[in-house]
């Protein structure tokens, strides 16, 4: 018996959550079990689209050597989002706006993670997406005046998100 209902155990945490549990507008969430935990895990187009409404969001790239660094401001409410593969064969995901004036373009494959908190710099929120190395790839703050939706986001993820392709 105990083999028969370890089955359907592990079987359970490794299907996609039912909407019908969370609410027919709530995006799929996905458990995994490993060892004794549970991760959750979320598509880079899920994460996107639920912290787009806590705009206007500002994007901050540091790139490796930290020689530059680019921020932008933008309405992160009338973005959309599109997955492309390039000519070169990466995936990509674009958050873009209509009229082009932004836009972000993330590799599928290389963020792994993303961490949801309260900037140290700030005291405002924070949203991260990470390399497998969790090194930064593109920091998110949104606006300090929409941290109680931020804490509804982080109440629903926690503050470490596996990304999920």
């Amino acid at each position: 018996m105990k083999v028969f209902s370890s089955f359907f155990v592990n079987l359970l945490f490794s299907l996609p959550l039912s909407t019908a549990f969370l609410g027919p507008l709530a995006p799929p969430l996905h458990f995994r079990r490993t060892a004794q935990t549970k991760t959750l895990y979320a598509t880079l187009t899920e994460l996107l689209e639920e912290i787009s409404p806590l705009g206007p969001l500002r994007v901050i790239l540091v790139p490796p050597g930290a020689s530059s660094i680019l921020e932008a401001t933008v309405d992160s409410s009338l973005w959309g989002t599109k997955i492309n593969t390039t000519p070169s064969g990466k995936t990509l995901l674009t958050a873009s706006l209509p009229d082009k004036s932004f836009e972000l373009h993330l590799d599928v494959n290389i963020a792994t993670t993303a961490t949801l908190g309260k900037s140290p710099k700030t005291g405002g929120p924070i949203m991260k997406i990470l390399d497998s190395a969790d090194a930064t790839l593109i920091t998110m703050l949104p606006a300090k005046g929409k941290s109680e939706q931020f804490e509804d986001l982080l109440t629903k993820y926690g503050s470490k998100i596996e990304i999920d392709t």
